[in-house]
């Protein structure tokens, strides 16, 4: 009878983890298909389409390819200054213009490094087609 029992009981683990694998695999597959078609949230598109206006006013300068760390983090310091001010000030026209030359300094930073390399993006991290 205890054997019964124990091969029951067995078999119902079995039929658990089996069906908890299973689940997470879907749950998992939803998540990746999910990702895969990321779509962005209105304030981070609009602070994207700000960061990107304020990179084409400074086209002039030559980008940030060759500029060397130490500069690049001494600049964004002076960023996060400014914005500290603009926030200070409650300039609503300066703070999403500042944000996003902080947040400018820092993407400059992770790409120098090689951070922004799509081979290196997990799947959510990959741009919408």
């Amino acid at each position: 009878m205890i054997t019964i029992i124990i091969k029951i009981g067995l078999a119902w683990l079995g039929l658990s983890v089996l069906v908890a694998l299973l689940f997470g695999w879907i749950v998992s597959r939803g998540k990746e298909e999910t990702m895969s078609e990321l779509k962005l949230r209105p304030e981070v598109r609009r602070f994207s389409e700000v960061m990107e206006r304020r990179l084409r006013e400074n086209d002039y300068k030559g980008g940030w390819k060759d500029c060397d760390y130490s500069y690049l983090t001494r600049r964004l310091q002076e960023e996060i200054d400014e914005l500290h001010i603009a926030v200070q000030c409650k300039s609503l026209d300066l703070i999403p213009k500042e944000a996003a030359d902080v947040a400018n300094f820092a993407m400059m930073i992770a790409d120098k490094f090689g951070g922004l390399m799509l081979e290196s993006l997990p799947e959510s991290g990959k741009e919408e087609k």
